[in-house]
């Protein structure tokens, strides 16, 4: 109460308790308002910014089916005594329907989702050899995707330039 007597008494302007904080509402209005847009503003680019993290590669599931075909050894993938794997290459001997049918199998689902079709072409670049298998639920009336892959082709001992073509389409 002390205080506010002496507020009073050194300010002419003021003749009463409510004129003190009215002359300060529209300082506190505005610096509400500011707090108010900045922690908007903080929020959406909080959401943005995580969404923008989360979110995957346009070509993301195309991507590994690719990888999937070429690198995993339960696939194509070239294989040496000593080691796992070679990288980006593809065994000739494993590209056969057997491998495909192992490798992916397009057994009916108890979900609703259906399983893609695949169409994998691998073309020796050196001497034009061409080899095709498609899984078992490929049909030639759907759209088709093709994406193309520069490889290396192993041949019993033998590494030679290729390109593996994994066309696909959904079931």
């Amino acid at each position: 109460m002390k205080i506010m007597k002496n507020i009073m008494h050194t300010n002419p302007f003021l003749k009463n308790k409510g004129q003190l904080f009215s002359s300060k509402a529209p300082y506190y209005v505005a610096v509400l308002f500011i707090l108010t847009m900045l922690l908007l503003l903080f929020g959406f680019l909080l959401l943005r910014i995580g969404s923008a993290n989360i979110s995957t590669p346009k070509n993301f599931e195309t991507f590994i089916f690719l990888q999937r075909f070429i690198n995993s050894p339960l696939c194509f993938s070239a294989s040496q005594e000593g080691f796992n794997s070679f990288f980006n290459t593809i065994d000739i001997q494993r590209f056969e329907q057997e491998t495909l049918d192992r490798c992916y199998s397009v057994e009916p689902l108890k979900f609703k989702n259906k399983k893609r079709a695949f169409r994998l072409t691998l073309r020796n670049i050196i001497d034009g050899s061409e080899r095709s298998i498609t899984t078992k639920n490929w049909g030639d009336s759907a759209i088709i995707t093709k994406v193309p892959k520069k490889i290396t082709i192993y041949d019993k001992g033998k590494f030679s330039e290729g390109l593996f073509i994994m066309e696909f389409q959904n079931a």
